[in-house]
Formats: C-alpha cells, sequence, structure tokens
C-alpha cells in the first residue's frame, strides 16, 4: 500500500466487514473501494458513493454510503481490480486485469461510458492531479506503467519499472509517481511467509514530467 500526504489508508478486512454489512459478498470481490462526491457546479455536491471493484463476476457495485445500500452493478471488463476518480469531472475508471483495459464509468448516470486499451495485465490505477494523466501498472513480470492521456485516452508513454508491479500513488507537490514493486530486477527474493511468492522489495520513483523512472525504495516484504 502506498500514501501520500495525509491520506489515511484504508485497510482492506476493514472494507470487507462493511461491505458484508451492506449484503455485497465479501468473499466474491476484490475489496477496492474508492470514494467519489459528485460535483454539479462549484459548490453543490451529491452524496458520496462507493465503487467495488467485483473481480469474480466482472462487475462493479455502486454503494451509496449515506444509505449503505448498493444503487447499482455494472458489467465491466474482465477481473477488474481497482479504481480511480477523475478530480474535476465526472468519470471513474476501473482497471480490468484479464483483458488489458480500462473501462470508464460516467458517475453523474452511474452509467458504463466506454472502455479503452491499456497495457498487459492492468492492476492498480490512479489520476494526477490535474486530471491530464491515467497511471495504469501493468503487472506482468518485466513490469510497467501505461501513462494515458485523459483527453482520448491514447499512450501517452510506457514506463518500465520493477517486476510484478501492484500499486500505483501519485505526489502533485514533487511531480512524483510511486510503484510498488514484487521483485527488482534481478532481485527475486522468497517471501518468508510464502517462500514461492516474490515480494514487494523496492518502490519505484518515476517523475510524471519526464515520464521515467528516476530510482527506487527498497522496502520490505509483503507491500500491496
Amino acid at each position: 500500500m502506498v500514501r501520500i500526504g495525509g491520506a489515511t489508508p484504508l485497510r482492506l478486512h476493514a472494507v470487507g466487514r462493511a461491505i458484508a454489512r451492506t449484503g455485497v459478498a465479501a468473499s466474491s470481490i476484490a475489496l477496492i473501494l474508492a470514494l467519489w462526491a459528485s460535483a454539479r457546479g462549484s459548490c453543490a455536491y451529491g452524496a458520496p458513493y462507493a465503487y467495488v471493484a467485483n473481480r469474480g463476476d466482472d462487475t462493479v457495485s455502486i454503494i451509496d454510503t449515506a444509505a449503505d445500500v448498493v444503487v447499482s452493478t455494472l458489467s465491466v471488463g474482465g477481473a477488474p481490480q481497482a479504481v480511480a476518480f477523475h478530480p474535476f469531472r465526472g468519470e471513474a475508471y476501473v482497471s480490468n486485469f484479464s483483458n488489458g483495459t480500462v473501462s470508464i464509468i460516467d458517475t453523474d448516470r452511474g452509467e458504463l461510458r466506454t472502455t479503452v486499451a491499456a497495457g498487459p495485465l492492468p492492476a492498480g490505477i490512479a489520476v494526477s492531479a490535474s486530471g491530464h494523466r491515467l497511471y495504469v501498472v501493468n503487472a506482468q513480470e518485466q513490469g510497467t506503467l501505461t501513462v494515458l492521456d485523459t483527453a482520448d485516452f491514447h499512450t501517452v508513454a510506457t514506463i518500465p519499472v520493477g517486476e510484478h508491479p501492484s500499486s500505483v500513488a501519485v505526489d502533485p507537490q514533487r511531480n512524483r509517481v510511486y510503484v510498488t514493486n514484487r521483485s527488482k530486477p534481478g532481485d527475486r527474493r522468497p517471501c518468508l511467509l510464502h517462500p514461492v511468492v516474490f515480494c514487494d522489495v523496492q518502490v519505484t520513483l518515476i517523475d510524471s514530467d519526464a515520464n521515467e523512472a528516476i530510482g527506487g525504495i527498497a522496502v520490505g516484504d509483503e507491500l500491496g
């Protein structure tokens, strides 16, 4: 898990309990949740919604968090993995792990707008503070980060990162993007708890202006 600034990470086991109380089967979903307040005008906001990627059945559940009920379930691409939101316009982005795409949801209407191509095995996903760039982690062995232009969703850059990347976060203050990797190149160290699985041992630092990796930070085992 990556945390930027004062943002508080939301633990997935806690989310699982909360989702279970709303009637969504926590055992059948990838518990990746994000909150979005749909903006209408400059000052008025609608009620916040939680978007949950259901990896087991290729859908996204939309939960009205004021009433704690599922208000809609949308079909997206194969094995949806993560959700991110545009900071200024009503769009949610869902990475679809099994078919290399990103689904774009109209959050004002609660409808699937379109699906665009991403890299292989898209996992973690994040949007720049300006809203101009969408970052999609490609979780293959020789990992990459796809950078998409949110104006028309063409690929701006494909940046090599460490092996088996999983998560991504953006630091708008320093123009940095951070990607967690299950192993850095040449270091295939097995996890202590899961010796047949290779661990996150590095966070790759990316200059978001130059769209290139500029270094790495060694970290411990089992980083998400």
